[in-house]
C-alpha cells in the first residue's frame, strides 16, 4: 500500500511540473512527511517510535517554511528530536518492567 502511495504522489507532484504549475516545495516535501508517517502508523496499527519522528519533522519543517517557527528556533529540531526519542526508548522500557 505504502509503495503504491508514493508513485502515485510521485506521479502527481510530476503531472503538476509538466503542466507548469507552480508549486512550493518548501510545502510539499513536509506535507509528504506528514502523510508518509500518518500512512505507517495506519498500516502498523499503533504509534510507533519512526512514523512518529517522521510525521514531527514534517510538522516541523511544515511550520518552519510557513513562517510559524522563526528559522532560528528552527536550528534546534535535531536535540529536541533526540530528546524526544529516548524519552519513548525510556518510557516503553520501564513499561515492559
Amino acid at each position: 500500500m505504502f509503495f503504491g502511495i508514493l508513485i502515485i504522489v510521485i506521479g502527481i507532484l510530476l503531472l503538476i511540473g509538466t503542466l507548469g504549475i507552480n508549486i512550493d516545495f518548501n510545502v510539499i516535501w513536509p506535507t509528504f512527511l506528514i502523510l508518509l508517517g500518518i500512512a505507517m502508523m495506519i498500516e502498523n496499527k499503533k504509534i510507533d517510535v519512526i512514523p512518529g519522528c517522521i510525521v514531527f519533522i514534517g510538522i516541523w519543517y511544515l511550520l518552519s517554511s510557513l513562517g510559524v517557527i522563526p528559522k532560528n528556533i528552527a536550528d534546534l529540531w535535531w536535540p529536541i528530536l533526540l530528546i524526544l526519542i529516548g524519552v519513548i526508548i525510556v518510557g516503553k522500557n520501564i513499561n515492559k518492567k
